[in-house]
């Protein structure tokens, strides 16, 4: 009894390490571009076996932020993302459904923390609404650039303070 309890622990442990390995959550930022149009893009992803599920978020922080589940494939052999949005899950717009355009996106891999792409995007009738690109970042990334940022400021601060209180006792 004691043995098979044992196999049976590493059994599921093995399972586990192993469905873990092939699960990953990612969290992207940045801006996408259409007609002179920037707008504000947030990507949540979840990739498991090369499927993509999640939501993106347009224009978030924004009195027009809205958010859409997604669905999707990651390509391994050419390193490309191919996400769908859905349906939306929350809006803030005072917009009409029938009025928001849903985007395709095909986004490819720069490096370890970038993506790169285009999309087009689509009203609930499958009339294209939008043509454009798109830039993201892993939000991890761009939150270790903003606490760069934040400690590069404190110390020209820190130096201005001491030149000016210098300069005072002169």
């Amino acid at each position: 009894m004691l043995v098979y309890l044992n196999i049976k622990k590493k059994f599921f442990i093995c399972f586990f390490l192993t469905v873990t390995v092939f699960s990953q959550s990612i969290k992207y930022d940045g801006i996408i571009y259409y007609d002179d149009i920037t707008m504000k893009y947030h990507l949540d992803l979840e990739i498991e076996n090369n499927k993509i599920t999640g939501f993106s978020i347009t224009e978030k922080g924004n009195v027009n932020e809205t958010k859409n589940n997604i669905t999707g494939f990651y390509d391994t052999e050419n390193k490309t993302l191919n996400i769908r949005e859905l349906n939306i899950v929350q809006t803030k717009s005072i917009e009409e459904k029938l009025n928001f355009c849903y985007l395709n996106l095909v986004l490819e891999e720069i490096g370890k923390n970038a993506l790169m792409g285009s999309f087009t995007g689509y009203y609930s009738d499958n009339s294209v609404c939008a043509k454009g690109y798109i830039n993201l970042i892993k939000s991890k990334k761009i939150k270790k650039i903003e606490k760069k940022i934040k400690n590069k400021k404190k110390t020209i601060v820190k130096k201005e303070e001491s030149i000016l209180n210098n300069n005072n006792s002169i």
